[in-house]
């Protein structure tokens, strides 16, 4: 599966002052044309949407060739073309339950990732919370810190009453 992204072809075509084009996307012949408004991804022709923006420039869509729904991405899937909608993809936090206990673990990771950017958990069995860094305020320190801890518990929570004895 590949993503196309619109917005990465229209860049180099605004960077060089273009506005027709003959690219390769990988191995892939790409056709872009935003006079009249049209591209060809390995052979396949998919119409270009403008919208005009409200300070000047213009913003461009993909239409989906199943549903018809303007995107900015389409997918390269068993040789065809489409939105995620049409292939079933869904984002990672739409299919997460609430009663996954990763889930907040993972959310408790986020939390301390604020506090320190390259932060990793070592486990999810022992919280290991990071110390305040030089500059940052108690109460903002203290207020990730809480929120760590919840999600934490909350997590562990979880997991205990998953285990039945």
């Amino acid at each position: 599966m590949i993503e196309i992204k619109l917005k990465a072809f229209i860049d180099v075509l605004k960077a060089n002052n273009l506005t027709k084009s003959k690219l390769l996307h990988g191995k892939t012949r790409v056709i872009l044309d935003l006079d009249s408004l049209f591209m060809i991804y390995s052979g396949q022709e998919i119409d270009v949407k403008r919208q005009s923006m409200n300070y000047g420039g213009y913003r461009y869509y993909l239409y989906c060739p199943n549903c018809g729904e303007a995107r900015t991405s389409l997918y390269w899937y068993c040789e065809a073309l489409s939105c995620r909608k049409c292939l079933g993809f869904h984002n990672r936090t739409l299919n997460r339950s609430k009663t996954d206990c990763v889930y907040y673990w993972e959310q408790a990771v986020k939390e301390a990732q604020k506090i320190v950017a390259g932060y990793e958990a070592k486990d999810y069995l022992t919280p290991d919370f990071p110390d305040k860094p030089k500059g940052m305020h108690w109460k903002t320190y203290y207020k990730h810190r809480a929120k760590y801890y919840q999600y934490w518990r909350k997590g562990e929570d979880l997991w205990l009453s998953g285990i039945k004895l």
